[in-house]
């Protein structure tokens, strides 16, 4: 395989996973501020306690889709960064088989 067309290959799959990661964490960093507003929703429609509003917070359609969107990006996240490790341990291994063909030849 050529050289210059595995760099891009591993340098695109380590932008994709990288735009994964990012996009996953972002969720992951502003979940707590995201129940928080749902919270607050709650606290001024009524709810009895803090642990109350939370907990209707928690069970609310809104808060149950963006979870459902942190797990979609987790998975796609997955996928890329697997993806791009793929590609590194192949050519890790192209790397040993040409060695290993460069040592033969020296023996014989």
């Amino acid at each position: 395989m050529d050289a210059n067309k595995l760099a891009k290959r591993l340098a695109d799959a380590g932008k994709e996973s990288a735009e994964a990661h990012a996009a996953f964490k972002l969720l992951e960093d502003t979940e707590k501020s995201v129940l928080a507003e749902h919270t607050q929703k709650f606290i001024i429609n009524g709810a009895k306690s803090q642990a109350s509003a939370e907990s209707q917070a928690r069970a609310s359609s809104e808060f149950v889709e963006f979870l459902k969107e942190k797990g979609r990006l987790r998975h796609e996240f997955g996928i890329k960064d697997v993806e791009y490790e793929s590609i590194k341990v192949y050519i890790d291994m192209l790397r040993a088989n040409q060695a290993l063909e460069r040592a033969q030849i020296g023996i014989l």
